[in-house]
């Protein structure tokens, strides 16, 4: 039987949480790290900032480059894809319905799966493909 003492869950729940927090806070700073790169350096695109003025807002126009922007996003697409694809299929989706899975099921989730997961989800949000942080960071905490 399973030692279940108070002290060793919460041993264990602390450790999960600290281990998931860094690989979010890693996650994180890869999707910054990327879209600095990716939207503002090659594109050329500037994000609307805090504090931002209504003039400077008003005068915000598109990118010269604005013809790269379709095929960033395609190469985006493709090489999230095939990492996925080539290393663990599993990680395709939003990722949330597959942390829920593991939990209501075997509760088991292949050691590369959460790297497969942020690799491939910084990619995407980076090159300005459609999809959020929350289900991608939930499968990366639960492997």
């Amino acid at each position: 039987m399973a030692d279940t003492s108070i002290p060793r869950l919460l041993t264990i729940g602390l450790l999960v949480g600290a281990v998931s927090g860094v690989g979010a806070v890693f996650f994180f700073k890869g999707i910054a790290l990327g879209s600095q790169f990716l939207l503002h350096n090659i594109l050329g695109y500037r994000y609307p900032t805090e504090g931002l003025s209504f003039a400077d807002a008003a005068s915000w126009a598109p990118p010269e480059t604005v013809w790269l922007i379709l095929p960033i996003l395609l190469l985006g697409a493709l090489i999230s894809g095939l990492i996925v694809w080539k290393f663990a299929p599993e990680a395709e989706g939003h990722g949330t319905d597959a942390a829920l899975k593991a939990y209501h099921g075997d509760g088991k989730i292949r050691w590369r799966v959460p790297f497969v997961k942020a690799l491939s989800s910084i990619i995407t949000i980076s090159s300005g493909g459609s999809a959020g942080c929350e289900g991608p960071t939930a499968q990366i905490s639960a492997g």
